[in-house]
């Protein structure tokens, strides 16, 4: 079972501690179906409405040892990469950064020729969001996540009087924490630092997009396989039932 963790004190006023980084590796419990006796337990929200997406919770059987040795991987290079980072600017744009990257690889788990569209056209990260919402793969409001991290991006990105998290417009800042505490489900107190509830966001997409996925590419394969025609034929007449 997933989604039961121990909160961690996050991270340091000006830089990011890299012990601070592995708690979100407690989020995954490895199938197990075990609960930890953490203390201040909170819940990571994985899921979505049913039927408003191809995948709108996370299926076991989508999942390999594989797979997580693949997310504890990821979690080390890009803790290395945000550990260089000394100002919120910098943190704005590198998490950006590998947001979008792990946007672009869901959408190419489901679209094997995305990868060559994105490099003959000019595709903003936007456009990326807007295309990943629209093929419904997994449950929308993670994109609603990532578009609120592309938003305080362009802020750093294209003011230069924007310096840090307290000169972001309150609005953006107001969502980013609503949407933590949302994925978290649990009140984020205001008090927190916004340049650690920015990474926290940071480290739930890339642990959530991936997961996802990896259900994607399992869909792919078996869409691809030639006995999948078979089921489909049984679907359409009717003689698939349902348990």
């Amino acid at each position: 079972m997933f989604a039961r963790a121990k909160p961690l004190t996050y991270f340091h006023a000006r830089r990011i501690s890299k012990t601070s980084y592995i708690f979100i590796l407690h989020y995954i419990i490895l199938m197990s179906g075990s609960e930890n006796s953490f203390e201040n337990k909170i819940h990571l929200n994985f899921e979505g409405p049913p039927r408003e997406s191809i995948f709108h919770k996370i299926n076991d059987f989508c999942l390999s040892e594989k797979s997580f040795n693949e997310v504890e991987k990821r979690f080390e290079e890009n803790i290395d990469h945000l550990l260089k980072l000394d100002n919120d600017r910098a943190l704005a744009l590198v998490g950006s950064i590998i947001v979008e990257n792990h946007v672009d690889e869901l959408i190419s788990s489901l679209a094997p020729g995305y990868k060559n569209l994105i490099e003959n056209k000019d595709y903003t990260f936007s456009l990326k969001i807007e295309l990943a919402k629209s093929l419904r793969i997994c449950p929308i409001r993670f994109f609603t996540y990532a578009d609120n991290i592309r938003a305080i991006r362009n802020q750093f990105a294209h003011n230069l009087k924007i310096e840090s998290f307290s000169d972001i417009p309150k609005e953006y800042l107001r969502k980013m924490h609503e949407h933590v505490g949302e994925a978290c489900e649990v009140t984020i107190s205001r008090d927190e630092p916004d340049r650690e509830v920015f990474a926290k966001m940071v480290l739930y997409l890339i642990l959530i997009l991936y997961v996802y996925s990896e259900h994607v590419k399992k869909l792919n394969n078996c869409i691809r396989d030639t006995d999948f025609y078979k089921y489909l034929s049984l679907y359409c007449e009717g003689l698939l039932t349902k348990n």
